[in-house]
Order: structure tokens, then C-alpha cells, then sequence
């Protein structure tokens, strides 16, 4: 009797490891369901404040537009003793664009962009039309239709239009501020253009210095003769 006890003992079986499975796997599952629970938690609310943060920083608080815009529109200006215009196409006011500015522009037959630094932005300008002479940092070259002029952050950059028809070109900043100087510094189209005071001019400059050096400082006559008609090549 005894010995078959220890037999029938002996040969009790154990649940199968699939059974065992089955039986906790569903507790592993839901902890593994409330330990994601817990992370998305933490997570969401960290999004949560990037997200205000980056909500109120000055640099997003207009509210970027989609623009489609044909060549004569945007914001037209004439800078301040001069008879012809450039276009504001892309910055913080058009289009509220919290990094790019796109500016377009015909330059005149021998009239130049005096030589000049910006110092947080690197520009990209394309020529669309015309011919001209860029020079950029220690390279001299002479560019048509189609050419593309790229000048890193802190590089002097000047351009001629050497042609008898005008020079279309389209620039590109990377950062916003030169925009805000060309404004200072221009009318809008069909407003009086009136030269602003000496005072007015200093001002301006000082409010630039930050974002853009000109060889020349703008409104002075040294600077005036820079894009006037020249044969010389970029200065």
C-alpha cells in the first residue's frame, strides 16, 4: 500500500511550461501596459513644455503663411536716393518666416552692392537675368543667368552688374536682420522718398552693426558713389 502511494506521489504531473505561460503572460503584459502608460505620461507632459517654450520664444510669434508670389509682388521699396525699387518677398512680416528672408531685386547697368558683411547670416543669391562680377571673400568671378553665389556668415561679398541691361538677382538669408536695415533705410514705393537726417542715418547704422558691416557706412557719399555707375569691378 505504501509503495503504491509513493508511486502514485511520484508520478504526479506538473502543469506544462505552456500552461504556466498562459497563466503570466497576461501579468507581464499588464505591467509592461502600465509601465508605457507611465512613460508616455512623463514624456507627453516634457513635449507638453518644449512646446510652450518654444510658443513664446520671439522668433515664432507670427504665424508662418504660405505665399505664392509672382515677380512684381510683395513689398516694394526704394531705397533712399535712389529711383529703383527691390522687392521684400519672405521675412517675419511676409509670410512669417521666423528664419528665412528672400529679397528681389534689378540692379541697374553698372550700379554695384557696395562691399559688405553679414555677420550671422550666410546668403545665398541666384542670378535670374543680366551679367555681372561677384566677388566674394578672395574669389573674383564673373556670373550670368543662372548663376548661383553663395557667401558664408562673415564674408565680405560685393556685386556689379557689368552689363548694358539690368542684373535680376534673388538673395536668400539664412537669419533675419538685414531685412529691418533695408527698411530703415528705404521708402515704400510711390512714398516721397526724402533723405533722412544725418542723425537718422548714424542710428540705423548703429541699430545694424549687430548683423551687418559695410565697408562704407550707408548714406555717406563714399557709399552713394559704391553703386553708382563704375568700371570697376566689385569695390
Amino acid at each position: 500500500m505504501r509503495r503504491a502511494l509513493q508511486l502514485s506521489v511520484g508520478r504526479v504531473r506538473r502543469p506544462p511550461i505552456s500552461y504556466l505561460a498562459e497563466r503570466t503572460m497576461p501579468r507581464v503584459a499588464s505591467v509592461r501596459v502600465l509601465a508605457t502608460a507611465i512613460l508616455a505620461a512623463a514624456c507627453g507632459k516634457h513635449a507638453a513644455t518644449v512646446s510652450h517654450s518654444a510658443s513664446v520664444s520671439p522668433a515664432s510669434t507670427a504665424v508662418p503663411t504660405g505665399l505664392v508670389l509672382g515677380a512684381n509682388e510683395g513689398e516694394r521699396r526704394i531705397r533712399i536716393g535712389m529711383d529703383f525699387p527691390f522687392v521684400i518677398k519672405v521675412d517675419q512680416q511676409n509670410g512669417g518666416s521666423p528664419d528665412l528672408v528672400m529679397l528681389y531685386e534689378d540692379l541697374p547697368p553698372q550700379h554695384a552692392i557696395p562691399p559688405h558683411h553679414h555677420l550671422l547670416a550666410d546668403e545665398i543669391v541666384f542670378v535670374h537675368s543680366g551679367s555681372g562680377i561677384a566677388c566674394v571673400g578672395s574669389v573674383t568671378k564673373e556670373v550670368s543667368a543662372g548663376s548661383t553665389i553663395y557667401i558664408p556668415r562673415n564674408t565680405r561679398v560685393a556685386i556689379r552688374n557689368s552689363g548694358t541691361v539690368p542684373m535680376t538677382i534673388a538673395a536668400i538669408f539664412s537669419k533675419p536682420g538685414f531685412e529691418q536695415m533695408l527698411r530703415e533705410m528705404s521708402v515704400v514705393e510711390g512714398e516721397p522718398n526724402t533723405p533722412p537726417s544725418r542723425a537718422e542715418l548714424t542710428r540705423a547704422v548703429e541699430r545694424a552693426a549687430s548683423h551687418t558691416v559695410y565697408d562704407q557706412s550707408p548714406g555717406t557719399e563714399a557709399a552713394k558713389s559704391a553703386r553708382q555707375p563704375s568700371n570697376d569691378r566689385c569695390s
